[in-house]
Order: C-alpha cells, then sequence, then structure tokens
C-alpha cells in the first residue's frame, strides 16, 4: 500500500479498511465485548424490588439485578470506532503521542472512507483535501507500528526508524518530532527558569548564537557575552571554513569547558526553542 499511486480515493479507501481489519482482529483476539443496557425496563425493576415486603438484603438485591441486566442488555458486535479506541488504548502511549492521530483526524477519515464505500458526493473543503494525505500516512504510520509488534519488534525499535532522515512516512506523516526527540534523547532537552526563556524568546537569530552558562546548580542562563561572539564569526567573512573547532575557532576556550549538543531544546513548561548547535560553558 505503501507504493500506491492512482486515484487518492482508493488510497484513503484502502488504508483505512485495512484499519478497520486490523482493529477488528485485534479486538475479537483480545476479548471485547460490548453490550446495549437494558431499556427503563431496569430503573422500573428495580424500584419495584425496592417496595418488597420484607424487604431484600443489599447482597440478594446486587445478585438480582445482576441476573436482571444479563437479561435485559443484549449482546452487540463492537463498532469501527469502539474498536479504534480499544485498540489504541491498547498501543505504546508515547507512540500514539508520535503519531499523533487525533480524535477530529479519525472521524474525518471514517466518515469519508464511509461516503467513498456508498459511493456518496464528497463534502470536503480545501483544508480537507490538504490534510487527508497526512491522516492516512499517519494511519500507515500506525499500521508500521503494529507490525513491528506482532513481528515481535519493540517500540524502541520502531522510533529508532522513524528517527531516519531518509524515512518517507517521517515526513508525509507529520509526527510530532518534539515527543519523538524526547522519548529518545531525553538528554539533548534543557530546561530554564521563565525569566531565561522570556530574554531568550525576544533576541533575533538567537540560534545563531544559542549560547548559555552552567551555573553551580547546573542551571542554565544565557550568555549574551558568547552569543555576541558566535554572531559575530558567523558574519565574518573571513572565518575558517571546513572542519570547525568551536572551542578555538569561535570563542577561544578551553575544550573541556565548552560542551555542544546538536538538535537541541530549551525550554520552561509547554514552551521550548530548538537549538543546533547549543553551546554550554561550564566552569572546568
Amino acid at each position: 500500500m505503501q507504493r500506491y499511486e492512482g486515484f487518492w480515493e482508493y488510497k484513503t479507501l484502502g488504508y483505512v479498511t485495512l484499519l478497520d481489519k486490523y482493529v477488528t482482529e485485534f479486538s475479537r483476539a483480545n476479548g471485547l465485548k460490548t453490550t446495549t443496557p437494558g431499556n427503563g425496563n431496569m430503573q422500573k425493576f428495580n424500584t419495584e424490588l425496592k417496595k418488597i415486603k420484607p424487604s431484600v438484603g443489599d447482597d440478594l438485591h446486587k445478585r438480582v439485578m445482576n441476573i436482571a441486566d444479563n437479561i435485559f442488555s443484549k449482546k452487540r458486535e463492537p463498532n469501527f470506532p469502539e474498536k479504534y479506541e480499544y485498540t489504541m488504548n491498547a498501543t505504546n502511549g508515547d507512540i500514539v503521542k508520535i503519531i499523533n492521530l487525533a480524535a477530529a483526524d479519525f472521524k474525518r477519515i471514517k466518515d469519508l472512507r464511509d461516503a467513498i464505500a456508498h459511493g456518496d458526493a464528497l463534502e470536503m473543503t480545501d483544508s480537507d483535501y490538504d490534510r487527508t494525505p497526512v491522516i492516512v500516512a499517519k494511519i500507515a504510520l500506525l499500521l508500521t507500528y503494529w507490525a513491528f509488534i506482532d513481528f515481535g519488534l519493540e517500540p524502541n525499535d520502531f522510533m529508532d526508524c522513524l528517527t531516519r532522515n531518509h524515512n518517507q512516512l517521517r515526513r508525509q506523516a507529520d509526527p510530532d518530532f518534539v515527543h519523538l526527540a524526547r522519548v529518545t534523547n531525553p538528554d539533548k532537552f534543557f530546561t530554564i527558569s521563565q525569566a531565561e526563556f522570556d530574554k531568550i524568546s525576544g533576541i533575533q537569530n538567537f540560534i545563531l548564537g544559542a549560547c548559555f552558562t552552567e551555573n553551580i546548580q547546573g542551571g542554565l542562563e544565557y550568555s549574551e557575552k558568547h552569543a555576541e561572539t558566535c554572531r559575530k564569526w558567523w558574519k565574518n567573512p573571513s572565518k575558517k571554513t571546513g572542519h570547525i573547532h568551536a572551542h578555538k575557532d569561535i570563542f577561544s576556550v578551553q575544550e573541556e569547558s565548552l560542551k555542544i549538543v546538536y538538535d537541541a531544546y530549551v525550554e520552561c513548561g509547554e514552551n521550548r526553542l530548538s537549538c543546533s548547535p547549543l553551546y554550554i560553558f561550564t566552569a572546568s
């Protein structure tokens, strides 16, 4: 399916049908049961049971109500959304966050699948046309993950593949790269204070001089001095090219006093900025 080239409607129909089939098999294999609660007669029965004299004890009352519920309730096959939700709840939480297939996306693609399957006219906006290929790619990514697990691989194996830039689904599915990085490389995330975050948020071209000093407590503080040195170096037309030793060629400091982190994030609460590279100056 990933190599399919043709009308987008058939690709959408194909992938959503595969999704439906997979969650059906998974929920059946894991014993998902669905019942429709008894109608208003259950409430009437409960009321009449309480009127019996002498009164029925709590334990007997509960047992009788359970029997009545089993009689009045109707067994039914779970529908597609219920099976999908059940399977997603059983899926690794980090993977769910990374793929980031929202509930609204699922409803949109299910409604679209139903319309295509029934031959109904498609009611779509421009944003639907833009979003649909992304949703289909997310479904393909989700099915690929489940295939990994069914073949005996681990979530980390899947995430390792997803970190590779040449991965086609990585480009198409628009996964949550921040959460992927947080799970696979947690040491690339650095927490700073609100004051420090507010300071760097207002700096133009911050990424050209993402320089911080590490204080005694291990916290990071933005270094205007080192950042200015870095920006001047970048703007210097006669700067050294080729293999650069940042500690020597840019900052003129001892190698052991500078830590360089690529593809890093500095964050405060839910707010973050990406930095590549991030320069951290230590007292050593």
